[in-house]
């Protein structure tokens, strides 16, 4: 399956410390429209179809994040507005006051999303120990609980003693 040579991956590239190479290949392939329209202000002031969209975008280049959910504005500077009889400039927050959230982030989560409706018991890596002194009996096993703790980590690529 496509999803067990992703995860396969994943073990080399936590093993190497680069946390966000495996869910940026996964993404690759990823059909982002057909996932629901979520639109999505990107840190380049660019408006993203949703996470999805807005995670491949961040792959390409790590310096995109969300800025906010919503559209962002058309021009960053200023927007029209009614007051009185008329229209006026008026200058442009930055839009909702949301925190941005790191498109790794964002992307980890949509892998997740898409990793707890697949079946692992059929993964044929070898066994691993986590932080947390578990012994997963294949990579697709240790992702689907990195996904709920973010802070876990592989100690070794061995069962722990």
């Amino acid at each position: 399956m496509r999803l067990a040579a992703i995860v396969f991956v994943g073990l080399f590239a936590v093993s190497c410390g680069q946390y966000d190479t495996y869910y940026c290949r996964y993404l690759t392939n990823a059909n982002c429209v057909s996932r629901p329209e979520d639109l999505q202000c990107g840190t380049d002031g660019n408006t993203y179809y949703n996470d999805c969209d807005l995670s491949k975008a961040h792959c390409k280049n790590n310096a995109i994040h969300r800025r906010y959910k919503g559209p962002c504005p058309n021009d960053a500077s200023t927007t029209t507005k009614p007051v009185g009889g008329g229209t006026t400039q008026m200058p442009v927050t930055n839009g909702p006051t949301q925190k941005p959230v790191n498109g790794s982030e964002i992307a980890f989560d949509i892998f997740c999303l898409d990793l707890f409706h697949h079946d692992c018991s059929n993964e044929m890596t070898e066994a691993l120990c986590a932080s947390n002194g578990k012994t997963y009996q294949n990579l697709c096993e240790y992702e689907k609980t990195k996904c709920t703790h973010r802070d876990l980590h592989i100690v070794k690529n061995a069962p722990c003693n």
